[in-house]
């Protein structure tokens, strides 16, 4: 036998030995028992460790209050979003659409840590008129119609139902520890943009 048959015939061997080993080699499951947490819980627990869905659309002019629902990723890409569509600065954003003072929202982003990932206009910066005016009629399309109850923390308010015209009218009566300023907020946005007038009386039971 010449070197290079038996050199041929000892790789043969090596390869028929590894062939046999390699099928019986106990690999994935079969190696060892491996489970995991979520095979110990039932359907039922299962489903209660799930979280609500919500879903956001870029295109929708949302209020503060629906606004501090969205993770902070999802804010960011929502300020960028309206700054860059309407060409406007997040001041504008924050004063017409949030109705907030001016720096709010800067200031919630700092305190949030996400202020450095907004969008930056040129120093210097005024938005057109034009751009201005179309954002507002957004918000003025997207604001509350009327045909809709409004929601009042704290206490039950009787809110009739009307349509947009010249007289608008809003009344409640509540029993409570404190002034509800929240439901005073969302009376505000109601009114938004119209002359109002405003008879305030408060009574100690």
């Amino acid at each position: 036998m010449t070197d290079a048959e038996f050199i041929y015939n000892q790789t043969n061997r090596e390869r028929a030995i590894t062939r046999r080993s390699a099928s019986h080699k106990k690999n994935g499951c079969r190696s060892k028992k491996c489970k995991l947490e979520v095979d110990k819980m039932s359907a039922k627990q299962i489903e209660e460790q799930h979280g609500p869905v919500k879903s956001w659309n870029m295109n929708t002019i949302y209020t503060w209050d629906e606004v501090l629902e969205m993770p902070d990723d999802i804010k960011v890409e929502y300020f960028n979003h309206l700054m860059t569509t309407y060409n406007v600065g997040l001041v504008e954003i924050t004063k017409r659409q949030f109705k907030l003072s001016h720096g709010a929202v800067y200031g919630y982003a700092t305190r949030h840590k996400f202020n450095n990932k907004l969008h930056k206009w040129p120093k210097g910066f005024k938005p057109r008129p034009e751009d201005v005016a179309r954002y507002a009629e957004d918000i003025k399309k997207a604001s509350f119609t009327g045909t809709e109850p409004i929601e009042v923390k704290s206490h039950t308010a009787a809110v009739e139902s009307f349509t947009e015209c010249e007289t608008m009218e809003f009344s409640t009566s509540y029993t409570s520890s404190a002034i509800d300023y929240d439901g005073l907020k969302q009376i505000e946005r109601l009114f938004s943009g119209k002359r109002i007038r405003v008879t305030v009386t408060i009574e100690a039971v």
